[in-house]
């Protein structure tokens, strides 16, 4: 049985879930800052660590072993992960947002995978 736990958004919940095995994968769908992610990799110490940057995230690198998700794919545990950071843009000014023609470009040639990670689903509602 594959093990994996998901956090987003809420950082006061870091920490709410005890691990009850050992934990393969840790996701964070974005959101997040970077000490919770942290906390939460010394916490549940996976095997795996993927993540996503939500639309409130600063432009940075993700803490170790973190592998950033966005338009990229990884294979783990026989299953391909895949991702796609941020949201819809709806201001001038921030990070990790997109209009729908941008995300329709960038996602255009993204091949399957069988767990897609990203922020906002309704973003990606008509991709």
């Amino acid at each position: 049985m594959l093990n994996i736990i998901a956090i987003a958004d809420d950082d006061s919940l870091v920490g709410h879930i005890e691990p009850n095995a050992e934990l393969d994968i840790l996701i964070s769908l974005g959101d997040l800052y970077d000490v919770s992610l942290q906390k939460a990799i010394d916490l549940y110490d996976p095997e795996h660590v993927m993540a996503i940057s939500g639309n409130h995230c600063i432009d940075a690198e993700f803490p170790i072993p973190t592998i950033d998700l966005h338009l990229q794919t990884r294979e783990r545990f026989r299953l391909t992960f895949g991702g796609f950071a941020g949201s819809w843009q709806y201001k001038k000014v921030g990070h990790h947002m997109y209009t729908q023609n941008e995300a329709l470009q960038l996602l255009q040639n993204f091949p399957t995978v069988d767990i897609f990670i990203v922020h906002l689903l309704e973003f990606m509602r008509e991709i």
